[in-house]
C-alpha cells in the first residue's frame, strides 16, 4: 500500500534540523507525500515570539521545498486544543488507501502514553521516531516500545529512523535574529529572508 508521510509541529520557524529528518524519513521510506501540519497554538498560550499560524506555514513552505512536499492548515483552521488522534482520524478518512506514516522526533515517543488515546493512534498511523541526537538512542526507543506497547510493537507499528546528530532549534534561530546575528546554516535561505522582510523575531 502507499505511503502517506505526516509531519506536525509548531515549527516557528522552520529550520534545518526539521528538513534533515523529513530528507532523512523520505529516503527510508519513500512515501508517495510528505504532509506538513503546523500546529494551532491557542491564543492564551502565546508568547511575544510566537508567529500567527498563516505566518508559520508560509515560512514552511520556504522550508520545505520539493514535489513530495505538501501542507495543510487542518489544525490552524480547527483551533482550539488539537489533538494528533482526531488529524489523524480525518487523514485516514481522506486518504483510505494510503498506509499513515507519523514522523516524531527522537524524545515525543516517551510521552506518547500521555497522549490522548495513544491506542487508537497506534492503529490509525504507523510511528517513526526520528532520532538525530545523541541524548536518546535507538535502542531506549525500541525497548520503550516494546515494553510499552507490546502487540503493536510486534506489529511493526513502530519504526526507528537513525540520522546523523543535527543540533539546532527553533529557540536558538529566534533568538540569534534578536541578536542580530546571521541565520546561515540554521534555516534555508528562503526562510531567512521572509523572516527579515517580515521582521520577526526581533
Amino acid at each position: 500500500m502507499a505511503k502517506l508521510g505526516i509531519f506536525g509541529g509548531t515549527f516557528n520557524p522552520p529550520h534545518l534540523g526539521h528538513l534533515h529528518i523529513a530528507n532523512g524519513f523520505l529516503q527510508a521510506f519513500q512515501p508517495e507525500e510528505l504532509l506538513i501540519i503546523p500546529s494551532f497554538v491557542p491564543p492564551h498560550k502565546e508568547s511575544p515570539d510566537l508567529l500567527p499560524g498563516e505566518e508559520r506555514m508560509a515560512l514552511c513552505k520556504r522550508t520545505f521545498q520539493g514535489e513530495v512536499f505538501r501542507f495543510s492548515d487542518m489544525e490552524l483552521q480547527r483551533k482550539g486544543r488539537s489533538y494528533t488522534v482526531d488529524t489523524l482520524e480525518t487523514l485516514k478518512a481522506q486518504h483510505p488507501e494510503q498506509e499513515l506514516y507519523f514522523l516524531v522526533g527522537d524524545d515525543m515517543l516517551f510521552y506518547l502514553p500521555f497522549w490522548k488515546d495513544p491506542e487508537r493512534l497506534l492503529t490509525l498511523a504507523h510511528f517513526v521516531s526520528a532520532v538525530r541526537t545523541e541524548q536518546v538512542s535507538t535502542a531506549e526507543l525500541e525497548q520503550f516500545a516494546k515494553t510499552t506497547y507490546p502487540q503493536q510493537y510486534a506489529d511493526g507499528r513502530f519504526h526507528f529512523l537513525t540520522l546523523l546528530p543535527f543540533p539546532v532549534s527553533s529557540t536558538e534561530v529566534r533568538e540569534k535574529r534578536k541578536a542580530g546575528q546571521s541565520l546561515k546554516g540554521l534555516v534555508t535561505p528562503e526562510t531567512e529572508a521572509y523572516i527579515k522582510e517580515k521582521g520577526f523575531y526581533l
